[in-house]
């Protein structure tokens, strides 16, 4: 059990850096989040903000979002 303890090695780094993403993507669409809180229940605005958060996490050049592997399945 020892072993799956977290150490203070490089992967904290990546916790801040993942805080420091999610606050950056909150900034970027608070206000499109504002108007859709006025039509909308609270729980689709959030979801929305994390469907962003994913496709933000997700995009890189190796696996490439495309809009239509979103409805792909």
């Amino acid at each position: 059990m020892a072993e799956h303890k977290e150490k203070g090695t490089p992967g904290q780094a990546s916790i801040y850096q993942a805080e420091v993403l999610s606050q950056l993507c909150y900034v970027f669409v608070r206000p499109v989040l504002g108007q859709l809180h006025q039509g909308l229940d609270r729980r689709l605005v959030q979801t929305l903000l994390d469907l962003l958060q994913v496709i933000v996490m997700h995009r890189h050049r190796q696996h490439g979002l495309v809009l239509s592997e979103l409805g792909g399945c």
